[in-house]
């Protein structure tokens, strides 16, 4: 399913120990972050097909770069990492994600939001079309907000207690999070 990555060509073929490597020499060249415009399927906007696209293997079968940053992000303490990533995921499920890499890359990991644009990405996530524009941005301004909620709302910082005498958690602490809306 992976046969090229943009981040380097062949990837897929490199061992981890070769991405880890390059990151270390940018991390000892001052490199300080490191961008993926990460796609969940094939551009269809060139000349109404995709057969460029895959010619010139731009953001084709890309790998996963959140799973990629965990293996980046241990191998440096300077360099920061930013992700495109849509609000077509179930929140919960990206909250999490999110969360997982904030604590394993130390802070140093961004999202840039985005809502979409392609046909074929939608399609790849199981819609028939792209959402209309304003929509689109009217769903991520609630998408947002429940993904805060969850950051935000379902924790508070000193929630866990791993004490003998009062349990794993002080479930005073912890909050169910309800959603209505569209």
């Amino acid at each position: 399913m992976v046969p090229k990555s943009r981040f380097i060509l062949n990837l897929w073929t490199c061992p981890v120990r070769l991405v880890t490597w390059e990151l270390e020499a940018g991390n000892r060249s001052k490199i300080n972050s490191i961008f993926f415009a990460d796609t969940y399927a094939v551009n269809d906007k060139y000349n109404g097909n995709s057969d460029a696209i895959f010619r010139g293997g731009q953001s084709v079968a890309q790998l996963d770069p959140t799973i990629m940053i965990s293996a980046m992000a241990a191998v440096t303490k300077s360099v920061s990492f930013a992700i495109t990533n849509t609000t077509y995921i179930p929140p919960y499920i990206l909250a999490r994600t999110w969360g997982t890499l904030d604590h394993m890359t130390g802070g140093r990991v961004a999202w840039n939001i985005v809502t979409g644009y392609s046909t074929s990405a939608a399609q790849a996530m199981g819609k028939d079309s792209v959402t209309p524009h304003d929509k689109r941005y009217a769903e991520a301004h609630e998408y947002m907000g429940i993904m805060y909620s969850f950051w935000e709302g379902s924790w508070e910082d000193n929630a866990q207690l791993f004490s003998a005498e009062k349990g794993a958690n002080d479930l005073s602490k912890i909050h169910k999070i309800t959603f209505n809306g569209e």
